[in-house]
């Protein structure tokens, strides 16, 4: 019997199963995404509830910061896409990070990419957010429904801008300037064994340009579910609210990552 041996070559595989038909393209090391609205909300929690969602390496402040973002792409490269994040200062080999800890979205090639390749905690979720459209009060909402909790919102906001601010720089979550931080796990096919893939993965995600407002917002945590996190942070001191339209989102892996 006459044995054949496939044409793609194994020794340089580097592409998304399938290897035949790859859902997403290998991304750049920088993505960029131009006609970006966000909301972003910064407030403090009690570092102790954080301590039961990260994993041991990792510490936090007594208060640490909790940054919550509403965010809609626009015309993105992967289609319509809405997103919902949820993000916690933390301190790994001493410095400072914003700790990604959950992301639900509405667009099936960004979750793949976002856990494969940048480790980001993507699930598949509803975000009703559309910046464009305000209620009588100039407010604009939104909500997310995730999979942990599909009864109802796990997060709801509302914004309603009052100054528009002049920002030259970037706009980070949680401490202007630090770094995301993603862990990105892989279990292995091997029952007992260690995962195939555990590393931290460093990333560079900020907005910058457009414009910018401040304003009064409201956060509301609906879901009480053991599996959703929002609820599990409360708010204890709020710290900044801000607007963002036709801004532009950066992501960038960095050059190395850090396994354990």
């Amino acid at each position: 019997m006459t044995l054949l041996p496939g044409n793609i070559h194994s020794a340089t595989l580097n592409a998304p199963i399938p290897i035949f038909a790859p859902p997403y393209q290998t991304p750049p090391k920088t993505m960029q995404w131009s006609g970006i609205s966000s909301i972003i909300i910064k407030y403090r929690t009690d570092g102790n509830h954080v301590r039961d969602l990260i994993p041991s390496n990792l510490s936090v402040e007594q208060s640490p910061i909790v940054t919550i973002m509403f965010v809609d792409y626009g015309d993105s490269p992967m289609g319509p896409c809405h997103e919902t994040i949820q993000f916690v200062e933390v301190v790994y080999n001493g410095q400072k990070y914003n700790y990604s800890m959950f992301l639900a979205l509405d667009n099936q090639i960004a979750v793949y990419i976002g856990r494969e390749v940048f480790g980001f905690p993507k699930v598949l979720g509803q975000v009703d957010f559309s910046p464009k459209q305000t209620d009588a009060g100039n407010v604009i909402r939104g909500s997310c429904i995730a999979h942990t909790d599909m009864s109802g919102p796990v997060v709801e906001t509302s914004f309603t801008p009052t100054n528009r601010q002049c920002v030259h720089g970037p706009l980070h979550a949680g401490s202007e300037g630090s770094l995301v931080l993603n862990l990105r796990l892989i279990p292995s096919s091997v029952p007992g064994a260690i995962p195939s893939v555990r590393e931290f993965v460093e990333v560079d995600f900020h907005l910058q340009g457009g414009e910018v407002w401040e304003g009064d917002w409201d956060l509301k945590f609906p879901s009480l579910a053991k599996s959703d996190s929002f609820h599990k942070l409360p708010v204890v001191e709020r710290l900044s609210g801000q607007f963002v339209r036709n801004s532009t989102s950066t992501v960038t892996l960095g050059d190395q990552a850090f396994g354990f």
